[in-house]
């Protein structure tokens, strides 16, 4: 273990921002000694981190979108790091030998088993640098708690600290008070993203709650994915009241929604592929559900309503971004915007979204009684309607009915998803009208569209 004046350098990797806030806590609260602790959201950015900096521990989690924690792995071994390897998730390794072994990685921590995990690997520490835990002394009789975490705590099991300088604090928060968004808001935008709580039975109350915290956090990861889906579907439903569209629209889709989530669930390729979209937050979820509901309120206002019409739209709804690899491109509205955003792109993650359409087609073509057309619905959703749109370059005449629908709606979820309570419809619909989305065989679609939301 180091000692005072030369700190232990930590890098911990976790795709669950209040994850990483919890054994950042942890590490600062059991490591009594001081620490440098940087943090990474995904393994390729850990990756990165490694090649500029030497970290004594990195504490990484498995399951990550953009780069698992088998690869960081991968990389401190092939590169020969001194790095310590402490792998904090809840896979088996003895199930994983091709991708960790067991004799290489230091410890493993079993989430949600996180504070006593940390606590054991402390003491390992300690042990093999010939000190006992119990002789070192707390350089603070303050611990620090992350901004974000107490909002994740939300009412105050004690007072809260704010640090003036290393040896003086003052009580900025008292017993019992909410910690509310705008005092999260507050003080990040202060730069100000630790407070503290005295070490003893106030820490002891903070622990109880983070571990009742990062138990909730594991259990709604672990849902299943239909129960998570129909969460997602209420939340969204109740987001388009806001719109002035009712409850009862926006069931329509309900049923083909549960029927392509359980199509899902029945295919074992098809459900990786949504588990490592899952992986990302809760943003695909929310994407898909709320355009797969725009879909079935868009084909009952044009009569288009038949079940096999609907089933192919909320299919393509959950399979069109199957191949991307982040949020930021899964975001990106259409090809225009693609390209205002691309000079700040990596050539991977142009080749990435450039050439998607084309590798969900493919992967929608091999299952097993996927509705027909639905291979051309994905082939197309990235067309626009003056013909600049890829990869076919088709016009708003050349691009099908069913396709116009998919593309629009689309769009339309993005930034409803982006904008939320600030939505302003009629901005919505002009900047759609600007981009020729209400000619041809958009025009019939952008009409509809335009008469369900309230308009001032």
């Amino acid at each position: 273990m180091k000692t005072l004046d030369n700190k232990l350098e930590i890098l911990i990797i976790d795709d669950e921002s209040d994850i990483l806030d919890i054994i950042t806590f942890f590490i600062e609260d059991k490591f009594t000694q001081q620490v440098n602790i940087k943090t990474a959201p995904t393994g390729f950015d850990a990756i990165e981190m490694l090649k500029l900096k030497s970290y004594d521990l990195c504490i990484c989690d498995h399951n990550m979108p953009n780069g698992l924690g088998s690869d960081v792995y991968k990389y401190i071994i092939d590169n020969h790091l001194p790095t310590k390897f402490v792998l904090c998730s809840s896979i088996v390794i003895a199930d994983m030998p091709k991708q960790y072994s067991s004799d290489k990685i230091y410890y493993h921590i079993i989430k949600p088993e996180i504070e006593s995990g940390v606590e054991k690997l402390f003491n390992m520490l300690s042990s093999e640098n010939g000190q006992s835990s119990a002789n070192l002394q707390p350089i603070s009789n303050y611990v620090p708690v992350m901004v974000n975490l107490l909002f994740l705590l939300q009412e105050l099991p004690c007072d809260i600290y704010l640090s003036l300088s290393e040896n003086k604090f003052v009580k900025c928060l008292n017993t019992g008070e909410s910690f509310s968004e705008s005092d999260r808001n507050k003080y990040n935008e202060k730069g100000v993203h630790k407070l503290f709580v005295t070490r003893g039975v106030d820490e002891h109350k903070i622990l109880n709650l983070i571990n009742t915290s990062l138990f909730k956090i594991m259990a709604n990861k672990n849902k299943p994915l239909g129960e998570r889906i129909f969460e997602v579907h209420s939340k969204l439903t109740s987001m388009l009241k806001l719109y002035g569209i009712s409850e009862e629209l926006a069931g329509l889709a309900k049923d083909s929604i549960k029927n392509t989530v359980g199509e899902i669930l029945k295919n074992e390729k098809e459900y990786r592929y949504w588990e490592r979209l899952n992986l990302m937050g809760e943003y695909p979820s929310k994407l898909y559900t709320l355009q797969a509901i725009l879909c079935g309120i868009l084909t009952k206002k044009i009569s288009w309503c038949s079940e096999p019409t609907l089933h192919k739209l909320v299919m393509a709804s959950f399979f069109q971004d199957m191949t991307l690899d982040s949020i930021e491109l899964m975001k990106i509205k259409d090809y225009s915007e693609f390209l205002e955003k691309s000079d700040k792109m990596t050539s991977k993650q142009k080749d990435n979204y450039m050439t998607h359409p084309n590798r969900s087609k493919e992967i929608i073509s091999k299952i097993k009684d996927a509705p027909t057309d639905i291979d051309k619905i994905l082939l197309e959703q990235h067309e626009m309607p003056n013909g600049e749109g890829f990869p076919r370059k088709m016009n708003a005449t050349q691009i099908g009915p069913l396709s116009a629908m998919f593309i629009t709606t689309g769009i339309m979820a993005k930034i409803i998803l982006e904008e939320e309570e600030k939505l302003n419809p009629k901005e919505m619909f002009k900047m759609l009208e600007r981009k020729g989305y209400n000619k041809g065989n958009f025009k019939e679609i952008f009409t509809s569209l335009r008469s369900l939301f309230t308009i001032e």
